[in-house]
This record gives structure tokens, sequence and C-alpha cells, in this order.
């Protein structure tokens, strides 16, 4: 099994820790080289990301004997030259839900998820900057009637600001973009491109994205998985939930409890609204998350 020694600490070697590493020769890299593992799963060499010392082979061509590097022929270059399916900036941007014929139709409901993540950094003020990108999937069924493009998949991204744990809502502080394709590894690798170019700016989060980041279906999967765990309520938002169903039945016994010959038309106006509504909830089977969904849209 491999061990490494990860730190950030450019002089490491004056510590005791560094030279006992240096000593077991055991690679001491920086940081970058767990994020970049991560973000790729799998193990990287570890050559690039050292901090102590050179690569095996490195350090064997700066002897006398030289390392036997040999340069591929060309025919064999473009072979191991990767396919490139994507170019960030050769792909058109527009902005979310922004009107206009020249944007590509995108389902507003009828998509999937299938990939995302989210970075921060954050500035002396205590304020947070983040990235969040995910790539969607339609699911919707049936041609268009009209001639507009219906790309198969959509890179979204959502750049902004996060104040005190509240994503600030401004038009200099947020902006939302999307970038559309029906390739599906143009789109792999064009959310692979973003992710990798906020790498050197910003610090990838392995948490959820936090509430008001990401778009709309994101956002609503996040307050559902809220309401499904009960722990997980936050105390303001258990209070909300009981003062309304409080309220609610309280109107309810207030109505209830007035003799009918003391019925008022007003009180006969506001029954005919609760009880459809009711109903309505009834029949559909409404859960209290797609309520907090329709509240928080």
């Amino acid at each position: 099994m491999t061990k490494f020694f990860v730190s950030e600490n450019e002089e490491i070697t004056e510590t005791y820790k560094g030279r006992t590493g240096v000593k077991l020769g055991i690679p001491i890299v920086s940081l970058l080289f767990i994020d970049d593992c991560a973000q790729q799963q799998k193990l990287l060499d570890s050559d690039e990301y050292l901090l102590v010392g050179k690569s095996a082979s490195k350090h064997f061509s700066s002897g006398i004997i030289k390392a036997n590097v040999q340069k591929p022929s060309d025919a064999k270059a473009k072979l191991l030259k990767p396919l490139s399916f994507a170019n960030l900036k050769s792909t058109r941007v527009y902005l979310y839900n922004q009107e206009s014929y020249t944007v590509p139709f995108f389902p507003t409901h009828e998509y999937e998820i299938i990939k995302y993540a989210w970075f921060k950094k954050t500035d002396k003020n205590g304020s947070s900057r983040f990235v969040a990108i995910e790539l969607h999937v339609s699911t919707a069924s049936g041609r268009a009637s009209d001639e507009k493009p219906r790309p198969l998949h959509r890179i979204f991204t959502h750049l902004g600001v996060i104040q005190k744990g509240v994503v600030v809502d401004g038009k200099h502080e947020t902006r939302k973009e999307c970038r559309f394709t029906s390739n599906s590894d143009s789109a792999q690798q064009l959310y692979s491109l973003l992710c990798e170019q906020q790498q050197s700016e910003y610090r990838q989060q392995l948490s959820v994205f936090p509430s008001a980041v990401g778009s709309n279906k994101m956002i609503s999967n996040n307050i559902s998985s809220q309401i499904s765990n009960k722990d997980s309520l936050s105390p303001s938002l258990i209070a909300l939930v009981h003062g309304t169903w409080s309220d609610a039945i309280g109107e309810l016994i207030s109505l209830l409890s007035v003799s009918v010959e003391r019925l008022k038309l007003q009180d006969i106006g506001k029954a005919e609204g609760i009880l459809p509504a009711i109903r309505e909830i009834l029949d559909k089977k409404r859960t209290i998350a797609r309520k907090f969904e329709e509240i928080f849209r």
C-alpha cells in the first residue's frame, strides 16, 4: 500500500515529521493531489504534486545515466492524443431563463440531474463566492411543433455569493448560465472542463448544495430531502410547519363551533374555499414536501 505525506507547508523539511518522511522515502505531496484524486476518482501519479525532492524519472535523468524517454512518432502521437468533443471557448453560453428565440428549448421539469459539483472560496470579509455546476439530461418525449432546437443535454452553472449563510440575490452577485449539446460525450466533457476550470481558484466541496444554490430541481430535491428527514429540520422550519398547521386547525375549529343559525355569508365563503383545498390535497395525496417546494420555488 502506497503512503503519502500531505502538507501545504513549503518548508516541511524543517519540521520533524517532514524530515522523518523524507528519511523513510514517503512522498510529500500538496493538498491539491488529494483534491484531484477525488475529482477523477482514481489514484494519480504523485510526481507533479511533490513538495520535496524529485520524481524517480526526473532524479534519474539528472545523473550521468539519462532516463530513457522516447518521443512517439508523429503517427503514434496522433493516436495517443485524446479525442476532443467539446471546447469551452467555442460553446455558446446562454443566461438561464433567457427570453429569446435563439435559446434552445429545454424542458422546465422533465429532466434529470446526472452529475453535480460545487466549489467555494472565502474572502477576508467572511463572504464566500461559489460556483455550482450541474449536468442535466432531458427526459421529455415527443417532438416540438416549432423548429426550435431541442438538445438532450444541458450544463447548468450558478455563480454567486454567500454572506452569513445566505445566498445574496442580486443582479451583480448571482449569475445562472446554460450550455447545450445533444452529444452525451460532449456534455460529459464540457462538465469536466468546467469543473477543472474552477480548481485553480476554488476548492471543491464534498457536501450537498447549500439552500438556494443550483437549478430549481436541485433546490427542490434538497428541500424534499430535508423534509423527509425529520432530524435534519431546522428549529425555524419546524416552528413554521407547526404554526401553519395550528392556524389551519384553529380556523376550522372556529368555523365548525358556530351554530348554523349564526353562520354568516362570509363564513360560508371561507368554508367553500377551505373544503375544496382539503379535498384536492387528499385526492392528489400531496405531501408536505410538495407544499414547501411550491412555497420556496
